[in-house]
This record gives structure tokens, C-alpha cells and sequence, in this order.
């Protein structure tokens, strides 16, 4: 088999997967913990290394969009940008994965890295989400149990959903840099303006590399260089699943995605670069546990647990393909794009989770 592009852009989504897993299994980082430790014991630290990571992808696409050509308009995975706006859909599906994530103690992202450090609960929900994901995006279960009454909700633009054109009604790339620059900024600021997070080496440092990741898979697979190759790759275009569109990580998908490979695990066409990359994130983990000697093998500790994992996996499922995706491909890839959809998703998500955690606190004060 002669190596091509192909290979080589795939071999980069499993490298880059790698650095995520080994860097977020060493900070901790979680996007339900992050919530978590907000609303329960007003811990911040977390929260601002999401942020940090949001405000450098934002940076990195937007230095991409202006300089590699770019274009997150088109052809994108998922198309983050459409101008079909179904609000309804990211808000639903965003509460049930909020919902999800809380009750299965973390989302897709979590779960992986989870798997990689022996937690055996994190196999099964990653697998039920898998099916799940499986069942809707391949088997037309999204086309027949959601489409027809979600898009009747649907806002048609008459252009993407990007946030300056929508905010501002024009087209100028100007006001689409200045926009992002000054979320970013804001961000930003948010996050060093706490002195303790300032001195948090590890807290700093994960947010940064993990907009550099999503900044990089980005340039891997949509810029006038590696992306241009990629695209044009026609042997490879005429399977579905081989997503040869500007793309970066993401989680809920390749999930699916992952469970249709493994069908016909000989058929090497069927991998993608999320299915690379969420490989990755579990091979970085287990090597974190290996050098940290933190491998251990866990498992649920009573009926509700499991139960609470059960709902919660399939939750995620379900509200991660309405959402065209999870904490990390909407919260961050997603939200890099400024597509007014991320934002909703976003949104959704916090919500769902901080009043599922309310409502947990609530029924364990009530059982005292």
C-alpha cells in the first residue's frame, strides 16, 4: 500500500488526539468538572482553562482564515456555519447533553480519557453513546424521529450563521476578526485576571495546548497546503464516512462513526480523522496513567450508579447529534468558528448540567 496524504493526515489526528489525552488526563481537565467545581464550591480554576482554550482556538482559526485560506463557510464537519439556523435543535439537544454528561460523571471527552486510565464505566457509556450516534447519523434515526419537527423551527439566513454577519447583518471580514478578537480578548482577560490561576502552570498551559490542537487539525484539514490535498483525495470521496472536509476535533460522531468501522475492522477506508484523533486522546491518557502509574481498573459501585451511567450515556448520545456535538466540539471547535449555533449548544450544555447538579444535590439532601 503506497503512503499518501491520506495516511499522513490521519497518522497527524492520531498524534494530536495523543497530546490532548496526556495533557487533560494530567490537569484534570473536564468541562462538567469545570461546572461542577463553579457551582458547588465557587472554584474557578477549571473554568478558566476551558476558556483559555476556547479564546486560542478562536485566535488560531481566525490566523488561519486570514493567512491559509481557510474556509469554514463550506464543507465543513459538521457544518458549523450553515444558513439554516434550527435553534431548537441545538437547545435541546444541548440540555439533554448537559443532563447527560452530569448523570454519567463527564462528557464524551471525559469518558475517553477515562477509558485510557482503566475506568471500565467509561467503555460502557462511550459504547452506548457510540450506538446511539451510530443509530441516528447512519441509520436515519435523526431523519425520521427529529428532522421533520426541528426544522420546522429553523431561522433561514441568507448566509452562515457567523456571528458578526448575524450581530451585525454584513458580510465584512473585518467585523467577523474584530468580533472574535474581542471575545477572545475577553476571554482571556476573564481567566488571568485571577491571580491563583495566573501561578496554575498546568491549568494555563492544557488551555493553551488544546486550542493549539484544535487550531492545528483545523490547518491539517482545511488550509491551501495539507487541506487542499486532503479534499482533493478522490479515492477516498466516495465513501461517506471518510469525511474528507475541513474538520477538527470533535467527539459524538466519530463515536458513531467508530461503531460503523468496526463492522469490517479490515476496511482501512472507513477510518477518518475522528476516529484517529479520538483514538488518540485514549492512547495519551493510558500512556499518562503508565508514566504516572495512575492505571486503575474501576467499575460501578451500585445499581444506581449504573442506572445514572445508563440514562446519562444515552442522554449524551441522543443530545450530541442534535447538537452536532459535545462540550469539546461545539464548547471549543465549534465555538472557534463563531457559529451561532455553537453558541447555543454552549449554552444549552451549562444549563442542562448546572440544574441536573441541583437537582442531584437536592434528592441527596432529601434522602438524609
Amino acid at each position: 500500500m503506497d503512503w499518501t496524504i491520506h495516511h499522513t493526515i490521519l497518522l497527524s489526528a492520531l498524534g494530536a488526539g495523543g497530546i490532548v489525552g496526556f495533557v487533560a488526563a494530567r490537569s484534570h481537565f473536564c468541562t462538567m468538572g469545570a461546572i461542577s467545581d463553579w457551582i458547588n464550591i465557587g472554584d474557578l480554576s477549571r473554568l478558566r482553562s476551558w476558556f483559555v482554550a476556547i479564546a486560542v482556538a478562536i485566535l488560531g482559526t481566525m490566523t488561519l482564515e486570514a493567512t491559509q485560506g481557510l474556509d469554514l463557510d463550506s464543507d465543513t464537519f459538521p457544518p458549523y456555519r450553515s444558513s439554516e439556523l434550527i435553534w431548537l435543535r441545538h437547545v435541546l439537544g444541548g440540555l439533554l447533553f448537559g443532563v447527560g454528561m452530569t448523570l454519567a460523571g463527564g462528557c464524551a471527552n471525559k469518558n475517553v480519557i477515562r477509558l485510557g486510565g482503566g475506568n471500565l464505566k467509561s467503555l460502557l457509556v462511550l459504547a452506548i453513546i457510540a450506538v446511539t450516534s451510530y443509530s441516528l447519523n447512519w441509520l436515519g434515526g435523526y431523519g425520521t424521529l427529529f428532522h421533520p419537527w426541528l426544522a420546522a423551527t429553523a431561522i433561514s439566513l441568507d448566509g452562515p450563521q457567523e456571528l458578526a454577519r448575524v450581530v451585525t447583518g454584513s458580510d465584512s471580514p473585518l467585523a467577523h476578526y474584530v468580533i472574535g478578537l474581542l471575545l477572545a480578548v475577553a476571554l482571556l482577560l476573564f481567566a488571568f485576571r485571577d491571580a491563583a490561576f495566573r501561578a496554575s502552570r498546568q491549568h494555563v498551559f492544557t488551555g493553551i495546548v488544546i486550542g493549539v490542537v484544535v487550531t492545528f487539525l483545523w490547518w491539517l484539514t482545511g488550509s491551501e497546503t495539507t487541506g487542499t490535498a486532503w479534499r482533493d483525495f478522490a479515492d477516498f470521496a466516495d465513501e461517506q464516512l471518510s469525511r474528507v472536509n475541513t474538520q477538527s476535533m470533535t467527539f459524538i460522531a466519530p463515536l458513531g462513526d467508530l461503531a460503523y468501522y468496526l463492522q469490517a475492522p479490515s476496511a482501512w477506508h472507513r477510518l477518518n480523522v475522528g476516529i484517529l484523533a479520538l483514538v488518540g486522546v485514549t492512547l495519551g491518557s493510558f500512556l499518562h496513567a503508565l508514566v504516572t502509574r495512575s492505571f486503575r481498573i474501576e467499575w460501578f459501585a451500585n445499581r444506581s450508579d449504573l442506572l445514572n451511567h445508563l440514562v446519562g450515556a444515552f442522554l449524551m448520545g441522543v443530545g450530541g447529534i442534535l447538537a452536532m456535538g459535545c462540550t469539546f466540539g461545539q464548547g471549543i471547535t465549534g465555538i472557534s468558528t463563531l457559529a451561532v449555533g455553537s453558541f447555543l449548544s454552549l449554552v444549552s450544555i451549562v444549563a442542562g448540567s448546572a440544574l441536573t447538579m441541583k437537582w442531584l444535590y437536592w434528592r441527596m439532601m432529601r434522602d438524609l
